[in-house]
């Protein structure tokens, strides 16, 4: 079962996942709460974490580091749209769904969470 803990204080992007179809990047905040819980995903899926919203919802699409869903991560999306998980370089924080590729059904993802803000505190 996940459990709400802090980002790690060490400036490095650290994993955990709320499910194994929703991998998502933390950024470097140290304050924001996650879900953390590494023991229950699968094990093709990449270790993420995923930040909150006030409401205690996963947020997905937090690419950089401003805790909010917006043009900057949009932008970074796109620069990664279409790339599979054969392909070098493959950056699979981008890859929402977690079937290997970034493709549309990931966009749709970002979609439903653009504009939601992660919550400070813990």
């Amino acid at each position: 079962m996940p459990t709400l803990s802090d980002t790690g204080t060490d400036g490095d992007p650290q994993s955990s996942t709320d499910d194994a179809t929703h991998p998502q990047y933390d950024g470097d905040n140290a304050l924001a709460p996650v879900l953390d819980s590494t023991k229950d995903q699968a094990p093709s899926t990449p270790q993420t974490r995923t930040y909150l919203d006030a409401n205690g919802q996963p947020i997905y699409g937090l690419f950089d580091h401003d805790l909010h869903v917006g043009f900057d991560d949009y932008f970074l999306f796109t620069e990664r749209y279409g790339s599979t998980s054969k392909q070098a370089g493959f950056d699979p924080r981008f890859d929402l769904d977690g079937n290997g590729i970034v493709n549309l059904a990931d966009f749709f993802i970002f979609a439903d969470h653009f504009g939601k803000e992660a919550v400070i505190g813990g």
